[in-house]
């Protein structure tokens, strides 16, 4: 089992954990695998399944920065300023629940002009196939040059790939 630590953010001052749960609330996996795409996580997960996102101070050593936590619909672009201020039923405080239909499906932990922190559930039927198969030429590349290891690849061809003919 990996570190839960491996979701974090520095701008952010915060790490995160993800567990997914089905839609009886039942744990379903402690340490869910998502694919990490920029500053976002990206999860596929079952329908009715939800993530929980736990956010908790990074380094208690530093001062509390004030961190916006908002959701989103991620329909395969965000908005690029990310600061939103939609708040669904789903947050409360520092956790968040992100659905993959639902109204919101991403939560951002961002501050004011810093790098955000992205928990997404996308509905891959959203995806326009041509930007999939884009996006999966973009992590080949980066995969050819040794920047991914071998055990992510796999998991972004098993994500993505699936998505990316008719």
């Amino acid at each position: 089992m990996r570190s839960q630590s491996h979701y974090h953010s520095l701008s952010n001052n915060q790490n995160y954990i993800c567990r997914e749960y089905d839609r009886y609330g039942k744990l379903v996996n402690n340490d869910p695998s998502p694919v990490k795409y920029s500053s976002m996580f990206l999860f596929d997960i079952p329908e009715g399944n939800y993530i929980e996102v736990v956010a908790y101070q990074r380094d208690l050593s530093v001062p509390i920065r004030h961190v916006t936590v908002s959701s989103e619909n991620f329909d395969g672009y965000l908005d690029g300023t990310f600061e939103t201020n939609n708040k669904s039923d789903h947050i409360q405080g520092n956790v968040a629940r992100i659905y993959k239909n639902d109204n919101y499906n991403a939560v951002i932990f961002s501050r004011h002009r810093k790098i955000p922190c992205i928990f997404c559930v996308p509905n891959v039927e959203l995806y326009h196939k041509e930007k999939m198969r884009e996006l999966f030429k973009q992590f080949q590349k980066y995969y050819n040059k040794a920047q991914i290891p071998q055990d992510v690849m796999q998991i972004i061809q098993k994500l993505i790939l699936p998505h990316t003919y008719d």
